[in-house]
């Protein structure tokens, strides 16, 4: 509440563009994560988030990039991804659940490969969703880099 009041007073575009509540900022923060969960970030897994982002939600390069910096903020701030589970699960139907855990494994992929970490936060994530699919989930996990 603080970061929003404050992003008001102070003029942060971002912040009042996406809204606290935003299911783009929750999503994006999802995605966020799966790209840093290994550690490294690379330049195709940024470009890749980038084309989701602007893809999905029909934003300009502008807008996707200012969702992406926000995204990050949220997601330093973050205990745990509950908040941005239920922004999404309140706001989707379960396809429009499975859409973003298929963004996710598309990010996974990005750079070629997926590791175990981030296989293990897309399963949290879609279990948080309320959409993990244990055969389905498994299917993904063997499938290689697109």
């Amino acid at each position: 509440m603080f970061s929003a009041l404050k992003a008001l007073v102070l003029g942060d575009a971002a912040a009042r563009r996406f809204g606290p509540q935003d299911l783009r900022v929750a999503a994006a923060v999802l995605l966020v994560h799966v790209i840093d969960v290994d550690g490294e970030r690379t330049q195709a897994e940024g470009d890749r988030l980038l084309h989701l982002l602007m893809g999905r939600f029909a934003l300009d390069e502008t807008s996707a990039r200012d969702l992406v910096a926000l995204a990050l903020k949220r997601e330093a701030e973050a205990v745990d991804f509950n908040e941005f589970a239920t922004t999404l699960t309140r706001a989707l139907d379960e396809a429009g659940r499975r859409d973003v855990v298929a963004m996710m494994w598309d990010l996974a992929r990005a750079d070629g490969a997926v590791s175990e970490v981030e296989e293990s936060a897309i399963w949290r994530v879609a279990r948080l969703l309320g959409v993990l699919d244990p055969q389905g989930f498994a299917r993904e996990a063997m499938r290689g880099a697109t």
